[in-house]
């Protein structure tokens, strides 16, 4: 079982997520293994009532379901794509940290293939996100980074 997390929709036209799925699809088929695509997200709803770093709490499933089916609709057009059944995606406002680690559980993954994407400094090799989800996941992980990294790196 292959946990995978596309949906990085604020990539560069979506080649993390390609690369994501395109490693995912060949390890799937080098271990006989089925892929589930579960992608948790935060929604510009909650980022845009955040005060000081900590999001306010009380949106509204109206005011989330909107951004909800755009995901949805991306993640199921990333799973036509990659031939990953429909029953096996798995889309949800929630904090990545809590989420990846509870869905990945619940499907028994074996490895979760995720992107990593370095916003600055302190976060040169591996985003805070991404580290977050480490710590917590159950199982192995195998994280992939954009082809173009470097140019990001203050160095």
């Amino acid at each position: 079982m292959v946990a995978v997390d596309p949906g990085h929709v604020n990539d560069r036209s979506g080649i993390l997520d390609h690369r994501i799925l395109d490693i995912t699809a060949a390890l799937a088929k080098c271990s006989n293994a089925q892929v589930h695509a579960v992608h948790a997200f935060f929604t510009a709803t909650i980022a845009a009532a955040t005060v000081g770093g900590v999001p306010l709490v009380g949106a509204s499933a109206d005011a989330l379901s909107p951004e909800l089916k755009l995901r949805i609709s991306q993640i199921r057009a990333l799973g036509d794509e990659y031939a990953i059944a429909s029953q096996n995606l798995q889309v949800e406002a929630a904090v990545a940290a809590e989420y990846l680690p509870r869905v990945s559980e619940d499907c028994r993954a074996d490895v979760v293939v995720m992107g990593a994407i370095s916003r600055g400094l302190g976060q040169a090799f591996i985003g805070s996100t991404a580290e977050r989800v480490l710590e917590a996941l159950p199982c192995d992980a195998l994280v992939v980074k954009p082809t173009d990294f470097a140019l990001d790196l203050p160095f």
